[in-house]
């Protein structure tokens, strides 16, 4: 029986769905090169601290560009520095010039009493996320075990 369902924002990656970052709630992450919350290492025209972003206790989803050289774009559209921009699902965000594009989406996250089996399902029109971790699982399936 499932005791707790919430939504968990990720971004993941548009070329490389294997590459996604989870996005807490109540929490601020910085993405950038380096010391970041989230690294973007392989890419050089993101900053060192080149975005910000807010995942508020109402779930909704913020980002801040942090006064990049090469911006931050929110569907293909420029940010102003410093200024928050709510990012919807599947809104897609863009770090720099190069590769770091990435589909912010909100997953359910169901848990089983005991907390020992979670699933994790996608808000996506396929109703899975596409990982090892959930897509062996039919959506809204009860989870199984893993004995």
């Amino acid at each position: 029986r499932i005791v707790d369902a919430y939504g968990m924002w990720v971004l993941r990656h548009l070329k490389d769905p294997g590459q996604c970052h989870y996005l807490p709630k109540g929490k601020e992450l910085v993405i950038g090169r380096r010391d970041c919350d989230i690294l973007l290492r392989t890419d050089t025209s993101v900053s060192r601290k080149h975005a910000l972003l807010l995942i508020a206790e109402d779930n909704k989803v913020y980002v801040t560009d942090c006064k990049s050289k090469f911006g931050t774009f929110v569907g293909g559209v420029k940010l102003p520095w410093n200024s928050k921009e709510e990012l919807v699902q599947n809104a897609v965000v863009k770090f720099g010039q190069m590769g770091a594009e990435y589909r912010c989406h909100c997953q359910l996250v169901e848990g089983k009493s005991g907390g020992v089996v979670y699933l994790m399902l996608s808000l996506h029109p396929k109703g899975y996320c596409g990982s090892p971790w959930c897509s062996a699982v039919p959506p809204w399936r009860e989870p199984r075990s893993r004995n």
